[in-house]
C-alpha cells in the first residue's frame, strides 16, 4: 500500500449548498508529477460572493488561510409531508465536518457539528444516516445550545434503518427558534460502490494501482458519507476538514483555506503561526519585537515564517516593504520572507506583484545567488499560471490522459463566459474545476466549483476521438454548467420538481455548446436528439407528469428519467417560443434573482415568469391566460397531444383538434387526469405561400375549444412550424400529398427542422396505426436529394424499425436496394473524407446514412 500514516489536515470552505445536489467533493491522489495533473485557463474576472470558513483550531499549523463571506443560509418553513421525509422540526444552518478516509485500511471516520434552528418545540429529532456506510458512534453523540458548553441530556438514540433515519431523543423539548449544535461521530468503510464517499482507482503506466476517494451525493447518498439532513431544501454553509496523507492532493467545491499537521514537529512555530493567523496587528507586532530581540538564527526563521501567516493584506504588504528596505530584515533573509508570504493564499498574488514591481532592485541584490532567485520566483508562480488567481478554470485527470482535457477546459471557460452574459448573472464562486473520474456511475455531476465527469464525457484526443465524442463532451459540459445557476444557485425544493434543474439543463446544454461550436447547428440538433426521447417515453400509459409525487429512494431514482430531462427541455423550448426569448429570459432571470441560494418549486417559477409577462405587457402572447394556467396542463399530467389538422380545400376552412396520443391506444390506459388529457396548446403553423418557419403564426387550441380558421390557398399547411411545440401533428390525406410533392419538387422550402419532424410524426403515427404507412414511406422518396443531417438522422432512426421488421422477410432485399438508391447521391457527394469542425454535419450525415444503407 503506497499511502503512509503521515497525514495532513486540510480545511476547505464550501458555500451554502444542498448537500444532496452538489455535495462535498474530495479527490485523493499523490502530489507527485506522475499523479493527478492540472491545466489552467481563465474566465473573465467577476465579483462573486464567496464562502465562509471557521478559523482552524489552535492545534492546527496554518499554512494558508482566506477570509471569506457568505450569503445567509436558507431556513425552510416546514410543511406537512409524508413520514419518509424529515419532520422539519429542526433545520440546519451550518456544518463543521471532519472527515478522514483512511486508505491504509479503506475505513472512514469523522465527526460533524451541525448548527440547527428549532422551528417547532420537540424533544426528538432525526437526521439521515446509512448505517452500513457511516454508523453513528452513539456514545459520542451530544447536543448543546449555541454559546453553551453544557450538554443537554439524551435519553435515547436509535436507527430506523428502513428509512435511513437516526433519531435522538432528549429529556426536554428544544425551544422554538433556539439554536443548537448537534455533535455526531461516525465510522464506516470506503467502498467501490460509486455512491456517497467511495473508492476509485486506476493503473498507471508502471502497472501500479493508484487510489482516489471521490463522491456522488445526488440524490440520496450524502447520508452514506456522514450524518446529515439529506433533502434538497435543507441548504446550509459547510466548513470541511479533510484528513489525508501528506503526499496526496485534495480538491473540493471551494479553495483550500488552510493546511496543517496534527502533530507539528515544532510546537513553538505552530503556536506563533496560529496566534498570528487568528489574531490581528497586536499579535504580529509582538512577533516582530521578538524577532528584533532574538540573536538565534533558528528562532528568527520561525518568527519570520510565522509573521507570514497573517490574514491581513496590509500587514503582509508592510512586511514585504521592510524586506525591500532591509528594515530589520537582513539581506540573506529577504528572499525567504518573499517566499513565506507567497506561500500564504492571501499573500500569493501580493508577493508576485511585489516581485514584478521591484525586480530590478531584487535582481541587483540576489543576482549572485541563483537559489535565492529561483526560490522567490517559484514560490510565487507554483500556485498559479495567470495573474487572475481566483477566476480560474482547472482540469484534472490521470497523468497519461491529462493532454486530452484541453478541449473540455477551453470549452468550460468559453461556456462559463457565455452563460454569464446570457443569464446576465455572474457565476457566484471564485473557481470552477473539472475532473475526470476513472469510476463514475453518471455521465457527470454538477458539484458547485468542482464538476466530476466520467472520463469519456470529458477527455478528447484529436485524431482518435470521433466527432460524436466531441459533440457529446460539449453538450455534457453545457449541461453541467447550466446547473451552476439552475440547480446550485437555485435548487428544486424536493425531487418532484427535479425538472427545474434537469429540464433547463437539457435545453441550455445546447445553447451553451452552440456558443462554442456555432457551426454544428446544435440548436437544430436539439429537436432530433432531445425531443424524440421525450416523445417516446411520454407516449406510454406508464408515463408520469413532469411534476410527479416521489417519496421513496427508488421513486427518487426513477424520476431521473426522460420526462424530467428531455420533456423538461422540450417544454423549456416551447415556453421560449410562445413567450418570445426576451420575456422568457426576463422571467428566468427574475426567478434566479428572487431565490439565490434558496430552493424553489414549479409554482414559484411560474410566478417569476408571470411577473415578466406583466411587466412587458404581453399577456396576449398567452391568449390572455396566465403562465400557470397554460403550463399546469403540461406539467401536472402525463402525455402530450396529437393535433389533427383537417382542411376543407374548397373553402379554405381549417379545423385543428386535439387528443391524447398513446403509442398503443388500445392497451393499458393511463390513470385519470384532472385536466382530462387536454392541453393549452400554442399551435405554431405556416403555409406554402408564407414559409415562415422561424416566425410562425400562432393560434391557441384550448381544452374546450378547437382552432377554427381560414387559409387563402389550396396547398400545404404545416403545424408545429419550427418544431417549437411538444406535440405531434396528423394531416388529412390531401395535405400529406401536398407536403410530399413539395419535398420532391423543392424540399428546402420546408425548413430542415420540420423535414426531420415530418419523418418523426409520420412513422410514429403509422406505428400506432393512426395513419397509412404509405404516406410515411412516400416521404422518403425525396431523400436522394437530401444532404442535411437532421432529416437523414430522423429518417434513418425511424426506418431502423422497418429494417428490423423486414430483416427476415423476402422483401428485405428490395428494401436494402431502395435504401442504397436513396443514399447513393449523398455518398458520392460527401464520401468518406474527414471534415473540419465547420463541416461536421457532413460527417454525421454520411456516417449515419451510409451505415444504414449499405
Amino acid at each position: 500500500m503506497f499511502v503512509t500514516r503521515t497525514v495532513a489536515v486540510v480545511v476547505v470552505a464550501v458555500v451554502s449548498v444542498a448537500i444532496v445536489v452538489t455535495g462535498l467533493i474530495v479527490g485523493l491522489t499523490t502530489r507527485s508529477c506522475e499523479e493527478l495533473q492540472e491545466t489552467t485557463t481563465l474566465v473573465p474576472s467577476t465579483q462573486p460572493p464567496t464562502a465562509t470558513a471557521s478559523k482552524p483550531s489552535s492545534s492546527a499549523t496554518i499554512v494558508t488561510t482566506m477570509d471569506k463571506t457568505t450569503p445567509e443560509p436558507t431556513t425552510p418553513v416546514p410543511t406537512a409531508r409524508p413520514e419518509l421525509l424529515l419532520p422539519g422540526n429542526i433545520v440546519p444552518t451550518y456544518y463543521s465536518l471532519y472527515l478522514w478516509p483512511d486508505l491504509t485500511d479503506f475505513k472512514t471516520s469523522g465527526w460533524v457539528d451541525i448548527t440547527v434552528t428549532c422551528t417547532n418545540p420537540t424533544s426528538s429529532f432525526i437526521v439521515h444516516s446509512t448505517r452500513s456506510k457511516c454508523e453513528v458512534i452513539q456514545s459520542k453523540t451530544s447536543i448543546r445550545s449555541v454559546g453553551s458548553e453544557n450538554a443537554l441530556k439524551i435519553t435515547a438514540q436509535k436507527y430506523i434503518e428502513e428509512k435511513e433515519f437516526f433519531e435522538i431523543t432528549l429529556d426536554k423539548a428544544l425551544n422554538k427558534d433556539g439554536e443548537y449544535v448537534v455533535h455526531l461521530e461516525f465510522e464506516g468503510n470506503v467502498e467501490e460502490d460509486l455512491a456517497g464517499l467511495y473508492l476509485s482507482s486506476y493503473t498507471d503506466a508502471d502497472q501500479t494501482v493508484k487510489y482516489l476517494v471521490t463522491t456522488q451525493m445526488q440524490p440520496t447518498n450524502a447520508r452514506r458519507a456522514f450524518p446529515c439532513f439529506d433533502e434538497p431544501k435543507y441548504k446550509a454553509v459547510f466548513n470541511v476538514t479533510l484528513v489525508r496523507a501528506q503526499h496526496m492532493l485534495s480538491l473540493s467545491n471551494m479553495d483550500i483555506v488552510s493546511e496543517s499537521e496534527p502533530i507539528a514537529p515544532d510546537v513553538q512555530e505552530l503556536v506563533y503561526c496560529t496566534a498570528i493567523a487568528n489574531g490581528n496587528e497586536e499579535e504580529w507586532n509582538f512577533a516582530w519585537e521578538q524577532f528584533n530581540s532574538s540573536n538565534v538564527a533558528s528562532e528568527e526563521t520561525k518568527l519570520l515564517r510565522s509573521m507570514a501567516c497573517t490574514n491581513e493584506m496590509w500587514i503582509l504588504e508592510m512586511f514585504l516593504k521592510r524586506t525591500l528596505l532591509m528594515d530589520g530584515i537582513k539581506r540573506t533573509q529577504g528572499d525567504s520572507v518573499i517566499s513565506y508570504v507567497a506561500n500564504n493564499v492571501v499573500g500569493n498574488v501580493l508577493a508576485w506583484n511585489f516581485l514584478r514591481e521591484n525586480w530590478s532592485t531584487l535582481y541587483g541584490r540576489y543576482k549572485h545567488s541563483f537559489s535565492a532567485m529561483d526560490r522567490m520566483v517559484k514560490s510565487c508562480t507554483d500556485r498559479f499560471n495567470t495573474q487572475w488567481e481566483q477566476d480560474q478554470v482547472r482540469a484534472w485527470a490521470r497523468p497519461e490522459l491529462i493532454h486530452q482535457a484541453e478541449y473540455a477546459l477551453n470549452t468550460t471557460a468559453a461556456i462559463m463566459e457565455a452563460f454569464e452574459d446570457y443569464f446576465n448573472l455572474s457565476y457566484p464562486l471564485k473557481k470552477t474545476e473539472l475532473i475526470a473520474i476513472p469510476d463514475f456511475s453518471a455521465g457527470a455531476m454538477e458539484n458547485w466549483g468542482l464538476v466530476t465527469y466520467r472520463e469519456e464525457r470529458m477527455l478528447y484526443e484529436e485524431g482518435v476521438s470521433t466527432s460524436a465524442d466531441k459533440k457529446s463532451i460539449a453538450r455534457v459540459i453545457g449541461h453541467e454548467l447550466t446547473h451552476m445557476w439552475f440547480g446550485n444557485l437555485v435548487t428544486c425544493e424536493w425531487w418532484d420538481h427535479l425538472w427545474l434543474n434537469e429540464g433547463f439543463a437539457s435545453y441550455f446544454q445546447y445553447v451553451g455548446a452552440d456558443f462554442v461550436e456555432p457551426e454544428w447547428m446544435l440548436l437544430d440538433q436539439f429537436v432530433v436528439d432531445n425531443n424524440p426521447l421525450a416523445f417516446a417515453s411520454d407516449a406510454l400509459a406508464t408515463s408520469h407528469p413532469v411534476v410527479a409525487d416521489v417519496l421513496t429512494n427508488s421513486e427518487i431514482q426513477g424520476i431521473f428519467d426522460r420526462i424530467s430531462y428531455q420533456k423538461g427541455g422540450a417544454l423549456s423550448q416551447m415556453m421560449q417560443a410562445m413567450l418570445h426569448e426576451d420575456v422568457w429570459l426576463a422571467g428566468l432571470m427574475e426567478h434566479l434573482k428572487r431565490l439565490p441560494y434558496k430552493t424553489a418549486n414549479t409554482d414559484q417559477l411560474w410566478e417569476s415568469i408571470q411577473s415578466a409577462v406583466d411587466a412587458k405587457g404581453v399577456s396576449s402572447r398567452l391568449d390572455g391566460m396566465t403562465v400557470k394556467e397554460v403550463m399546469d396542463t403540461w406539467t401536472l399530467q402525463s402525455g402530450y397531444p396529437l393535433l389533427n389538422v383537417s382542411i376543407d380545400y374548397a373553402s379554405g376552412d381549417v379545423t385543428v383538434s386535439q387528443s391524447h396520443f398513446l403509442l398503443d391506444p388500445t392497451g393499458i390506459q393511463p390513470p385519470d387526469s384532472d385536466y382530462g388529457y387536454k392541453w393549452e396548446v400554442p399551435f405554431f403553423y405556416t403555409t406554402a405561400s408564407e414559409g415562415t418557419f422561424e416566425t410562425p403564426n400562432v393560434e391557441w387550441l384550448h381544452p374546450d375549444r378547437d382552432v377554427e380558421m381560414t387559409i387563402s390557398e389550396n396547398n400545404w399547411l404545416i403545424g408545429n412550424a419550427g418544431v417549437k411545440g411538444f406535440y405531434r401533428v396528423m394531416y388529412d390525406d390531401k395535405n400529406w400529398e401536398n407536403i410530399i410533392n413539395q419535398l420532391k419538387d423543392s424540399h428546402t422550402k420546408i425548413n430542415t427542422r420540420n423535414r426531420a419532424q415530418l419523418f418523426e410524426d409520420a412513422f410514429t403515427l403509422a406505428k400506432a396505426l393512426l395513419m397509412n404507412q404509405t404516406h410515411a414511406l412516400e416521404l422518403t422518396e425525396y431523400l436522394n436529394d437530401e444532404s442535411d443531417y437532421l432529416p437523414w438522422h430522423t429518417a434513418l432512426t425511424q426506418l431502423s424499425y422497418l429494417d428490423l421488421m423486414l430483416s427476415r422477410s423476402s422483401s428485405y432485399g428490395l428494401f436494402k436496394a431502395y435504401m442504397v438508391l436513396q443514399i447513393d447521391k449523398l455518398y458520392n457527394e460527401i464520401g468518406w473524407q474527414i471534415y473540419s469542425d465547420e463541416e461536421q454535419m457532413k460527417t454525421f450525415s454520411t456516417g449515419g446514412a451510409v451505415y444504414r444503407g449499405m
